[in-house]
Formats: C-alpha cells, structure tokens, sequence
C-alpha cells in the first residue's frame, strides 16, 4: 500500500507534465486505492506527540480525497464518496483553523463532542459509499463482489467510535480492535488484485492538477492560517493611561507602614484602596511555598501580605508581584494571574470578594497603569486518584490576562481581594500563580491561566512558565 507507487504514464503525458488523470486504467486502481487506505489508517490511528495528532489526520484527509478524485465518475457510490471526503476536508481544516483562536473557549462545553459526531458520521456515510461503491464496480465488471473487508470496515468504524465514547485506555480492549482496523484497511487494498486478474479497467476522471501539487498547496495553505491565527491572538491591547499622584490617606498608610506594610508597595495602591483598610488591627507578610516551573521566571519576585479588619470580619490580601529583569521580546505574548482565593476552609458562610489589580510601569519619566480586570469566578473540580482511593474537590478561581508593555521600566502590579464574614479561629488557602508565556506558537491556542489549567505551563514542550504560590491564614479578632 504505497501511496507514492509510480504510474506508467505515456512519454508524451510525461513530457507535458500532464496530471495524473493519464495513469494506465490498469494501475488506477492500485494507485487510488492505497492512498485511500493509508489515508483511513492515518485519520484512525494517530500519535499524541510532536503535534502528530494534528498532522497524522490532515494527511490522511488529503490522500482519501485524492484517492477518490479520480474515481468519482465510476459510479454514483463513488461520486458521493468523493463528496463527502471533500467535506471531510473542509471539516479538518476548519477544527484545527479554530483551534488556533480562542473560538473553542467561547463556545459551550458541548461543542467539541457533536463536533467529534459529525467527523463519526462523515467518516461512517464514506465507508457505507465505498462498500457500495465497490460491490457495483464488481456488478459491472460481472464478477461476484468481493467486498467483504469493505463492508466489515463500516461496523468497525462504529465499534470505534463506541470505544472513543467510554474513553477507555485498556489496551486488551483497544489494541485488538486497531488490529482488527488495519487487517480490514488491508483487505480493502486487495480488493484491486480480484479487479485486475477479472481484466477489468475505468477511465479515471480528469483533474486539473497534479495530486501531490493540490496535497502539498492543502497542507501548506493549512499550516499558514494556524500561523497567522496564532499570531493575531499572541496580544491583548495595552490600555495604559498615567498614574494618578497618591496625595491622600497620608496618615492612614502611616499607620499601615508601622504595622508592617511595605511603604514602597502602599505607594503603589490608589487612595480608594487604602482608605478601606481604616482600622486595620495587624498587618501580616504571609509565609509562602510554591514552584517555578521554567528558570525564564526566575527574575519575578512576589510577596503576599495580609490585612485583617476586626470590625468587618474580613482578611484582605494583597499580591504584589515585580519583574526584576524584563522578561525578552515580552511584546509579543500573553500574561495572566489564576487565583483561587479560598482553595479550602473549614465555614461556608465565607464571602470572597471578586480581586482586581493593576499593572504599572515607568515610561519616559512617567508612571504609566493599567486595570487588571478578572474573569467572574468559575468552578473547578479536581479529581486524582491514589490506588483505590479518590479525591474530588472543587474550587473557584478567577482569571487576568493581560499583555505587557512594549517599553517601560520597573514593570510591577498587584491584584488584591477580601474574604469576609470570617469567624474566630476560620482558615484560608489561598493559590496564586503568574503564568507567563514564552512563544506565541501555542497549539492549540490557550490563554496562560487555561494553559496552566490543561498542565501545559509544566510542560517542557509548551511555551508557557508559571511561578505559583500557596498561602495560609486564619482569622482571629486579636
């Protein structure tokens, strides 16, 4: 089954360059058949490493298409066979163009599975048009039909598709099924031996162009809008505007300076947010641990410093965060900061407070801010598994993501949030982690904090770092 066999053309199509519409009717078969064949092994059977889970099925979409280009006007099975894998083309080509935008996390959760449906159902109406397309192939050349491993094809695909829905990995169960797919793929191949010896031959269908020119113009063209996507959605718009002077609350941060927050840091917080820590009891820098998953975040500091307001029953924190070296071409990515506010505590009459924050920077002499604005809380459940035992819990967190910008000095920020309602002796988790991107050649595309999510920001492979720490605090009216 080699899809790249020579065809015997006439000197005269050779010298032409004439397309190979020309090929001999006895090897058309031969020919047309194998790049269907490895094109169905290809878009079955694919490896998750090196992006070939994405290449492996785009390929194998383009040699079912030019398996069938020339045998579309055999008969009407072949015809709608060879319509149908121009859908199928169309429909790869539009999965992995929308998996280079944010689109897929726009759309409801749903999306991707009625998406894998209708691949099942184009793939399933192709095999059904191929078995009957080759049993009147047989009808007309007057042999007794040999497509046994043809029709067997159409119930393997769906026992597949079955397997993909249970999402099982037993390879007991996996592994002598793909067997069994390839044994058929073989047998759909030999098909053409029982048309050869029966003397049978078809005048293929003209095309216009060469098969591997329209293949390689396919991939090509494909690979360059996942590019040019990619790139158009590597940046948010910089919203920068000057830094309104600090003049206010000048006691009140006198105050908070004694018992213990950084005078630099407070600098940074607009009067509005300092005048809602009046009657702070106790200022707190919050021991931390955490990870850095990549040395590209070794020139990013953070502190934590908590804030505890008696009389509202609240803890407010505070996350600063500041780039002692820049990081490099750091115009052309994302950046973001997941937080998980309160990851675990022991009373549900808690109330966090929805964070927010701003970016600052020095730019030409001027103190330049930008508002951190965070996505509303979302739920996550986690579940990991330990021999027989389980673990689900669940969480809220929210997002910002945000780009930095272009020039600019010192660059800093801070995203603050409040925990209310609290009770003597209450607890509070809390997870912060920067993430922060190293390429926009992210497929598929993510955001930094959906990356950290998936566990890409801890793979080597994907271009994201993340540098995540934990803190815990608890409420005592002391």
């Amino acid at each position: 089954m080699n899809p790249d066999q020579e065809i015997n053309l006439p000197s005269a199509a050779v010298q032409q360059g004439e397309p190979d519409a020309l090929a001999q009717p006895q090897t058309l078969w031969r020919y047309a058949l194998a790049r269907i064949c490895w094109g169905l092994v290809l878009t079955t059977i694919t490896l998750n490493f090196f992006y070939l889970q994405y290449l492996l099925p785009a390929v194998g979409c383009v040699l079912i298409y030019l398996g069938l280009r020339s045998l579309r006007k055999a008969n009407r099975w072949l015809g709608a066979c060879h319509g149908l894998s121009v859908a199928l083309l169309v429909l790869r080509a539009a999965i992995l163009l929308l998996d280079a935008t944010p689109a897929w996390w726009a759309l409801p959760d749903s999306a991707g599975f009625w998406t894998g449906v209708l691949a099942f159902l184009l793939v399933f109406l192709l095999l059904f048009a191929l078995w009957r397309g080759l049993k009147e192939i047989f009808r007309q050349a007057g042999q007794p039909p040999k497509t046994g491993s043809a029709g067997a094809l159409v119930i393997c695909w769906v026992l597949i598709f079955l397997l993909g829905l249970m999402e099982t990995s037993i390879w007991l169960v996996t592994l002598p099924v793909l067997i069994l797919w390839i044994c058929l793929v073989v047998g759909v191949f030999k098909i053409n031996g029982a048309l050869e010896q029966a003397g049978y031959t078809i005048i293929p269908a003209p095309v216009r162009v060469v098969g591997w020119h329209l293949g390689l113009f396919y991939l090509v063209a494909l690979a360059a809008g996942i590019l040019i996507c990619l790139l158009c959605f590597s940046r948010r718009p910089v919203a920068a505007v000057p830094a309104a002077p600090q003049t206010g609350q000048t006691q009140l941060r006198q105050e908070l300076a004694e018992l213990g927050f950084p005078a630099e840091l407070l600098a940074d917080l607009p009067d509005e947010e300092v005048a809602r820590l009046e009657g702070a009891s106790g200022v707190e820098q919050k021991d931390i641990w955490g990870w850095n998953t990549a040395d590209h975040l070794e020139g990013l500091d953070c502190q934590v410093f908590q804030v505890t307001l008696p009389g509202e029953n609240t803890l407010r924190f505070y996350y600063f965060f500041q780039w002692r070296t820049p990081p490099e071409q750091r115009y052309r990515y994302l950046d973001g900061v997941e937080l998980i506010p309160a990851h675990s505590f022991n009373s549900l009459s808690m109330e966090v407070e929805s964070p927010r924050g701003s970016l600052l920077w020095e730019e030409d002499g001027q103190t330049l801010e930008m508002e951190l604005t965070a996505t509303a809380p979302q739920v996550y459940h986690d579940t990991w598994s330990l021999g027989t035992l389980t673990s689900v819990s669940s969480y809220s967190y929210c997002d910002m993501v945000f780009s930095l910008p272009k020039e600019g000095e010192n660059l800093r920020g801070y995203v603050t949030w409040g925990v209310s309602n609290l009770r003597e002796e209450n607890f509070v988790t809390s997870c912060i982690t920067y993430i922060h991107q190293l390429s926009p050649l992210s497929y598929p595309w993510a955001d930094p904090c959906q990356a950290q999510r998936l566990g890409r920001a801890a793979d080597e492979q994907d271009p994201f770092c993340s540098l995540g720490v934990w803190c815990d605090a608890h409420y005592t009216e002391q």
